[in-house]
């Protein structure tokens, strides 16, 4: 795929496109030797990027996992070294299974969240939910929106300390329920899928009109797409272009988000972000 981008749209930019980072892996994961360097290619990344927001979410067992504040050791020490970085906001995940998932059970994984806040041993502090498995039907408009509207009621309740707090809503699709950009979400996740799906024509048919400052577009599984290298950056030179206000490309699922060596490291991704 080939996308190509006159200067016209180029200088129609109204605001810098953060990244945001999908970090469901543990400070620990795959490392031998007992360190938490598991993390360390996105701490460089956040470091060699100032310019670039990075949009960072936790999650360390489909959302926090336990009601300690920072989950365990590993995570206070990591997320705290993350925290010391001005361009960081860190983000709690929290599933609603599509509106299936009780309102008790995720408002619970919500307090959880907002419970790091109290730590006071390190700053582990988290900024905003990440709603992943947001509903999203078009028959359900009124039980949807309902349903999202008290939990982020609540959320801001949890959160008031905090005056960034942000939500994002991932739809991952076209978004049915034009109240979740009107009123309620901060960010809400328009194509979430493998890089391969990806089309300006897809995109072009969820962006709504003058809401791209609160879209988000997520591509993983880069290295199966078969698009060459030399995409990457026009792929994200594009979302800039038109105002999207969070993305990211992942060479390959979120598992290995802190992948390097290959095109869409989280490195190159911010790179290509601050210059863009």
């Amino acid at each position: 795929m080939r996308i190509n981008i006159s200067l016209t749209t180029f200088l129609s930019t109204v605001q810098a496109t953060s990244l945001l980072v999908p970090l469901y892996l543990d400070p620990s994961q795959g490392v031998q030797d007992g360190s938490m360097a598991a993390w360390n290619p996105i701490l460089t990344a956040v470091a060699n990027s100032p310019n670039t927001q990075f949009q960072i979410i936790l999650n360390p067992n489909n959302g926090p996992g336990n009601s300690k504040a920072g989950y365990d050791s590993e995570y206070i020490t990591s997320v705290a070294k993350l925290n010391a970085y001005p361009n960081v906001h860190t983000f709690g995940y929290v599933h609603t299974s599509y509106g299936a998932r009780s309102s008790a059970s995720v408002q619970t994984d919500i307090a959880r969240w907002a419970n790091w806040n109290t730590y006071t041993k390190a700053n582990i502090a988290i900024k905003g939910i990440f709603f992943d498995e947001v509903p999203n039907s078009s028959k359900k408009g009124n039980t949807d929106v309902a349903y999202m509207s008290a939990l982020q009621t609540y959320a801001k309740s949890q959160f008031g300390n905090i005056t960034t707090f942000q939500t994002f809503y991932n739809v991952g699709d076209l978004c049915a329920h034009t109240e979740y950009f009107n009123n309620m979400a901060d960010y809400v996740c328009i194509f979430e899928d493998e890089a391969s799906k990806f089309s300006t024509a897809v995109l072009g048919s969820r962006l709504p009109a003058g809401k791209a400052a609160k879209s988000c577009v997520l591509l993983i599984d880069y290295m199966s797409s078969g698009f060459p290298s030399a995409n990457v950056s026009s792929m994200l030179q594009y979302f800039v272009s038109l105002g999207i206000g969070s993305a990211n490309i992942l060479d390959y699922d979120y598992d290995q988000a802190n992948a390097v060596g290959a095109p869409a490291d989280v490195g190159s991704v911010a790179r290509i972000l601050s210059s863009s």
